[in-house]
């Protein structure tokens, strides 16, 4: 499974999910849900995303990734950046 790599902000990031969640009929505040409540990257309000390609291509993702990512509320990364912010074992 291929991926691709971004970064964004918590606020951006939750409304993101939200809006996800209500595109694919996911009850709010259910355990059922597009992304993780809690994202596995973080660092302050920055959150690290690595997502399927082929999410990126379903119509209920692309048009939103597509506008977060023109509107610079989102930034694609090299899976390098991602794996660099990935907790270390010294920080666990």
């Amino acid at each position: 499974m291929t991926h691709r790599f971004f970064q964004t902000s918590r606020p951006i990031y939750d409304a993101a999910r939200a809006q996800l969640d209500v595109a694919f009929g996911h009850p709010n505040g259910q355990a059922e849900t597009c992304l993780p409540p809690e994202p596995a990257v973080t660092s302050g309000d920055v959150v690290y995303l690595a997502l399927p390609s082929e999410m990126l291509e379903w119509p209920e993702v692309a048009p939103l990734l597509s506008g977060l990512l023109a509107d610079g509320q989102a930034v694609e990364i090299t899976a390098e950046a991602y794996n660099a912010a990935l907790p270390q074992e010294g920080d666990l």
